[in-house]
């Protein structure tokens, strides 16, 4: 029998405000128009190895994604569900990125557990290069913020610096991959390493299909860590109309200690939210004034 854990008020209160966020944002970019043509869509969310672009100055990008894991069998199962929810906040040289795994749902052999993960805060920047033109790097430095539910939630400041690179190649292929290292905590409040490592090959079918095959892994730990989970992914995007991207994935463990099967479904909105000068500039327009007979006549 399921052991459900305590506290699911709070989780589902903290659910609640993770809905209005994301009806908030929902809301924006229903009002916002479109950023881009169909080629300037490139989630980071969509895979483990994110791309090497900026969204560009005063655009909002929105990732949004439903995800499934499944590990082990009998009295070592574990099937989790999560939100991954990606906001990208375009500066003009950089730009600013909130994520979490949002709303979660983790259930064992003897328990289920409900709530809200952790979130992280960090910044994106391209690396200037002269090497080649086709290729292009990004750094992105983030840290992992104890704000979640009780069940989900981790110990203190966990920064994170990741290494980005992709190479176009002709005929619309691409490689790409990512390199990074974290500090973790654990409960004893012991600092540990944990390693980030992908390689990505995609294929653009045309300028709405492209696919992806990936070897990467977000936990590269030692043995008494818990040691690496690795997986290989298949993937695609359609682009579905300026602005707006869907995405699909599914990974598979290349050995038994990895997590066995994992999908992902998600949807990127790039948009320019309204800005608040020139509503305010149509909100002081005055209308033109009713004509006087002084005015009529001239005088």
């Amino acid at each position: 029998m399921y052991k459900v854990s305590h506290g699911r008020h709070g989780a589902m209160r903290r659910a609640l405000g993770y809905a209005l966020v994301m009806g908030s944002l929902a809301a924006s970019v229903a009002l916002a128009g479109p950023s881009g043509e169909y080629n300037v869509i490139d989630p980071d969310f969509s895979s483990v190895v994110p791309g090497t672009s900026l969204i560009g100055e005063g655009n909002v990008q929105l990732e949004a994604n439903v995800a499934r894991a499944s590990d082990g069998q009998g009295t070592a199962m574990t099937r989790a569900w999560s939100t991954p929810t990606l906001v990208r906040l375009g500066m003009p040289n950089y730009e600013v990125r909130v994520l979490s795994s949002g709303y979660s749902r983790l259930r064992t052999y003897s328990s289920v557990d409900n709530g809200m993960a952790d979130f992280q805060v960090g910044i994106k920047g391209v690396m200037p290069q002269t090497f080649d033109r086709d290729l292009s790097m990004a750094v992105v430095l983030q840290a992992g913020l104890p704000g979640g539910s009780s069940q989900f939630k981790q110990t203190g400041f966990r920064p994170e610096l990741q290494l980005v690179s992709a190479w176009q190649l002709p005929n619309a292929n691409s490689i790409s991959g990512v390199a990074g290292i974290s500090s973790n905590v654990d409960n004893k409040g012991d600092r540990y390493p944990n390693g980030i490592l992908g390689l990505n090959f995609a294929h653009g079918w045309n300028p709405r299909v492209s696919t992806y095959a990936e070897v990467a892994g977000r936990e590269i730990r030692t043995a008494s860590r818990g040691g690496k989970n690795m997986q290989w992914s298949l993937g695609g995007a359609w682009k579905a109309m300026p602005g707006t991207q869907l995405n699909a994935s599914a990974g598979w463990g290349i050995k038994d200690n990895d997590t066995d099967f994992a999908w992902k479904l998600g949807v990127s909105r790039r948009f320019r939210p309204p800005s608040p000068g020139a509503m305010s500039k149509k909100e002081d327009k005055q209308p033109e004034p009713t004509p006087s007979a002084t005015t009529e006549d001239g005088k």
